[in-house]
């Protein structure tokens, strides 16, 4: 294991759990919008971790489907489904902060409701944590 890439895939995986911690303060603020945007930030930084731990090109992307798919193959296996459902916060990814992608062309504020900002943070939670075992099993 790469000590520097090592340290750079933790730097990664605490920026996705402070903005887990964020999502979850502006779900309780009823910012659910931006709860979903940041929920959505924190699964991907926290796929980031693992493949930069792993030295993978694959780190160099948005999509958590596609990030999802590179950590199931340098760790040759699926991800339990509940991880893989993060592949599902990538709706957010625009839609959560531009009216124009937005359902109706609304303002997302107007649109994303507390049950999809609810989910989004659940969602990210379990991402995230299992993630974080992933990486401290990588050091072994």
């Amino acid at each position: 294991m790469n000590t520097k890439l090592y340290d750079e895939a933790l730097e990664w995986m605490a920026e996705a759990k402070h903005d887990l911690a964020a999502a979850q303060l502006l779900y309780g603020q009823r910012s659910f919008a931006w709860a979903c945007f940041v929920s959505q930030q924190a699964a991907e930084k926290a796929f980031k971790a693992v493949l930069i731990a792993m030295d993978s090109p694959g780190a160099r992307c948005h999509a958590i489907t596609d990030l999802a798919d590179s950590v199931q193959i340098l760790l040759a296996g699926p991800l339990p489904e509940a991880v893989l459902a993060a592949t599902g916060l990538d709706l957010f990814y625009v839609a959560s902060r531009y009216p124009d992608a937005a359902p109706g062309k609304r303002a997302p504020f107007r649109v994303i409701t507390d049950h999809q900002a609810d989910d989004a943070v659940r969602v990210a939670t379990g991402a995230v944590t299992y993630l974080e075992d992933v990486l401290t099993r990588l050091k072994g």
